[in-house]
Formats: C-alpha cells, structure tokens, sequence
C-alpha cells in the first residue's frame, strides 16, 4: 500500500517514500475495484496499482510500520458537541 501526505496550504497529496504528488482538481483514471450494491460503497484504485488482498504479517527482522506526526482532530475542525445552558 502507497501512503501519502495531505499537504493543505498547497492542497496537494504527497506520497510518503515514492514522492508522487496528486492536485485538488487533477483529473485522475481509476479502476472501480470494489463495488456493494447493499450499502452502494464504491472502492476505486488507481490503474498502475496491484489489487490489494488480506495484510501480511511483517517479515521477521522487518521494522514494523507506524503512524507519524500529529494525532487527533485537525486544528480547523471544531469540537460540534452538545452545548451547555
């Protein structure tokens, strides 16, 4: 799986090692890879990429992958709970 970035003062996505780069508003072609007609979710792909299977267990020796930087909520989305009298 390719993880990217999403950089928000130039709205642009980053890919994490191949440094691929994906605009606001670039026209894109995707293959539909994934399609349920009882909910009507759509899981489309890119066409150069491998379909994705089940995760594999890391190879022995192989630094397990982690999420970096900041958690949480972004800082220009506020809290939207219920309001005090």
């Amino acid at each position: 799986d390719k993880y990217f970035r999403y950089d928000e003062a130039r709205q642009i996505l980053v890919g994490d090692e191949s440094g691929e780069t994906y605009a606001l508003g670039q026209r894109l072609t995707l293959r539909l890879a994934e399609a349920d007609p009882v909910t009507g979710a759509l899981r489309f792909e890119l066409p150069d990429q491998r379909p994705r299977g089940p995760r594999r267990a890391p190879a022995d020796g192989a630094p397990e992958r982690r999420m970096q930087g900041r958690r949480g909520r972004p800082a220009n989305i506020r809290h939207q709970g219920r309001r005090r009298k």
